[in-house]
Order: structure tokens, then sequence, then C-alpha cells
């Protein structure tokens, strides 16, 4: 189950679950996308993030050819 930041994680899941089961199906509806809707927003996010994609992309290349040369790549940290 996601969690927002607001959400106190002393709080079991099964009261979040009760939350969350008060919600009408015709509202969820609401939020839930087509598949053409689902393109659509798709393309728009990666129109508006092409920098970011880019940038990733060719940093993948370079971490790519640094592992088939057999340098070292650099020790990554993930972030939550």
């Amino acid at each position: 189950m996601i969690r927002s930041k607001k959400e106190d994680p002393k709080v079991p899941a099964s009261v979040e679950l009760e939350k969350i089961s008060y919600i009408e199906d015709a509202e969820l509806n609401k939020y839930i996308l087509s598949a053409k809707e689902r393109r659509f927003k798709t393309a728009l996010w990666e129109l508006i993030n092409r920098d970011y994609l880019e940038e990733k992309k060719t940093k993948r290349d370079q971490d790519g050819n640094r592992s088939n040369r057999g340098q070292a790549l650099p020790n990554k940290v993930l972030c939550q």
C-alpha cells in the first residue's frame, strides 16, 4: 500500500484500507485513464521532460561504454 507523507506510520494498514473502502467506484473511475488518455499523457510527459530523458540516455550510454572497457562504474546511491 502506498502511503502519503502525511500518514502516520504507526497506523495499521487495516485502518488505512478502511479509509479507502469509503471511496465510491464512480469517484475512482474519474482517476483511471483510458488507453488513449494514457498514451497522450505519456507523450506529453516525454515532451516536457525531453532534456531529462536525453541526459539519462547519455549517462546510461557512457556507463555502458565504461563497463564494456572494464572500467569501474561509480557507486550509485538509491534514494527514496
